[in-house]
């Protein structure tokens, strides 16, 4: 994929058109009609993507209207793709009769007729299913990247959303609004491991958290990317959370944004990886970038996500130093404690020889050598990738603290890829 260069506060994604549009209407959606592999026919909204963009499936149960998901269309980051699709829950179609002349297959036991037919399952698990089956036409015919897909539900629709994300074992994210457990054997405990394997994000009002969200939360809570929100009021239910004045609607998409547009170590940058900014939860976030050719970065509240294209005949250098200078009042002063990480990164991602070493009061024994991190930083011809967890480094980012990101000078004349401060000094 060709690599991309864009301004370090660039918020300004490409849009392209749906393909095989069947007419847009003035909502800006466009009606499609899928068929799953199990031969169940779906009627949908497609909100175009930019190619190689994230995207969202939206779960709208039999009753609802699509439209009702409209207020996630239009906040959502502006590139996104979003497919409102109808679930059903139909029950797939019994298989074809055997040709004329030919009898049936005897697969009971000792070759006997078959018995009854095992019972269909549970809707949620039909519409999960369905769901699954939207999520792989919104990565092949909506474009969107793969690896980049949430699903949302609201109400009963919640569930559906949860098993949907179990089927399909791919997904980034899931987004439930007022979550509903209506149906037997799949409540938040029956289904706790399966639902823990992917991040959840439970929003309801205070008077319906204790029935739906909040025990959701607790059961999926081991997954530290997981999270409740409650908010006041009353009334106000599913997809209306998404268009009320407290500003959830915009903390939803900010939470999309911080796992759909993580960095990926795959020694590419892709459409999402190259769009600069950083999450809304962090104050005004990275405000400044030194010399860099192609740098992209991208902070969140457990994250430094980096990714640099340098000119293809170019190769970056695998030696990586990370330079965290944290403001801390103590006693009413403003004191300054720097923690340094350094290490090699590698083909297949790990961070070699990692060392973090400095001011370290109040963390004994994080410092020194922390051996080889998996997963944290890869190398490959010009694209140097890395995904450094706050954890690691020890701290927390907040207003005033500066991150700067160094590789090896002496075989990169710009040694300093990037130095920023968090919202400036106060």
């Amino acid at each position: 994929m060709r690599l991309a260069t864009i301004p370090l506060l660039a918020a300004v994604l490409l849009c392209a058109s749906s393909p095989g549009a069947r007419g847009e209407g003035a909502s800006g959606a466009t009606a499609v009609t899928i068929t799953t592999k199990e031969g169940v026919t779906l009627e949908a909204d497609w909100y175009a993507a930019a190619e190689g963009m994230p995207g969202v499936v939206a779960l709208a149960t039999p009753g609802a209207d699509r439209a009702s998901w409209k207020p996630l269309a239009w906040a959502r980051p502006e590139g996104w793709g979003l497919l409102v699709v109808e679930a059903k829950g139909e029950i797939p179609p019994p298989p074809p009769p055997p040709p004329p002349g030919k009898a049936p297959p005897r697969t009971g036991m000792g070759g006997k007729p078959p018995g009854k037919p095992a019972p269909p399952p549970p809707l949620p698990v039909r519409q999960g299913k369905e769901a699954a089956g939207a999520a792989a036409w919104i990565r092949t015919e909506g474009k969107c990247d793969a690896a980049r897909i949430a699903f949302a539900g609201a109400g009963a629709g919640a569930v559906a959303a949860l098993e949907a994300a179990a089927a399909d074992g791919k997904v980034a994210a899931v987004l439930v609004l007022t979550p509903e457990f209506g149906v037997p054997g799949y409540g938040p405990v029956d289904r706790t491991e399966a639902w823990k394997a992917f991040p959840v994000l439970a929003a309801s009002a205070e008077e319906d958290s204790a029935a739906g969200a909040g025990p959701l939360s607790a059961a999926v809570g081991s997954n530290p990317e997981s999270g409740l929100r409650t908010l006041p009021g009353k009334g106000v239910r599913g997809t209306g959370l998404l268009a009320g004045t407290d500003g959830f609607g915009r903390a939803a998409v900010a939470w999309l944004r911080i796992h759909l547009s993580r960095e990926i170590l795959d020694g590419r940058v892709d459409p999402a990886e190259a769009v600069n900014g950083v999450a809304e939860d962090l104050p005004r976030g990275i405000v400044s970038q030194a010399k860099g050719s192609a740098l992209h970065l991208r902070v969140d509240a457990r994250w430094i996500n980096v990714s640099v294209a340098l000119a293809p005949a170019a190769a970056c250098p695998p030696k990586i130093l990370v330079t965290f200078v944290v403001l801390q009042e103590e006693n009413g002063v403003p004191v300054e404690r720097r923690v340094d990480l350094s290490g090699e990164a590698s083909e297949d991602g790990t961070y070699l020889r990692a060392f973090l070493q400095g001011d370290l009061t109040g963390k004994a024994g994080m410092g020194g050598s922390k051996g080889s991190l998996p997963g944290t930083a890869l190398v490959k011809g010009p694209v140097l990738e890395a995904r450094i967890p706050w954890d690691l480094l020890g701290v927390t980012p907040v207003v005033g603290s500066s991150l700067t990101i160094r590789c090896d000078a002496e075989k990169y004349p710009t040694s300093v890829l990037f130095q920023g401060v968090f919202g400036g000094r106060r």
